[in-house]
Parts: C-alpha cells; structure tokens; sequence
C-alpha cells in the first residue's frame, strides 16, 4: 500500500481531524518508514507531498488514487503499526 493510499483511507474513515492532524500522521509515517531512496526523501521531507495531497484533495470520497512516482510504500506490519 502507498503511503497516499493510507492517507486517503484515514481521511475516508474520518481518523484524521477527529483522532490526529494530517502534520502527526505525516510524522507517523517519517517515523514508521523513513526514507531511503532519494525520491523517497524527496517525496516525505522536501516537497511535503502528503500534506500538499491532503490540502488539494476536495472531493477524497469519488477520486482514485494514483501512486506518485519515488512515493514509499507500506508493508503489511507497517500499515498495521499505523492503524494501531
């Protein structure tokens, strides 16, 4: 599962704005996997990709969502690391 998967999950189960921030989860997911590549540090820190998809995402409950190019992805135990 990409990590923009995983914020339109919790955005869709309404975990963020009633149970964390879009900034803690964004912590979260530093902190669960933290970068590697170039592109992944890229996508996570520099650009702050999750944060500019979660402001720009109006209508999150109709659209698909598309993987980014250098976007980490979650393992099985990182996703339920996440959840919990």
């Amino acid at each position: 599962m990409f990590v923009s998967a995983f914020l339109k999950l919790a955005r869709c189960q309404s975990l963020i704005a009633h149970q964390i921030n879009i900034e803690t989860l964004h912590d979260f997911i530093e902190q669960v996997i933290p970068p590697i590549t170039a592109a992944e540090v890229e996508y996570l820190e520099k650009d702050k990709t999750l944060l500019k998809k979660y402001n720009e995402d109006k209508s999150f409950k109709t659209n698909t969502c598309e993987p980014v190019e250098g976007e980490p992805g979650l393992l099985f135990h990182e996703f339920i690391f996440l959840l919990g």
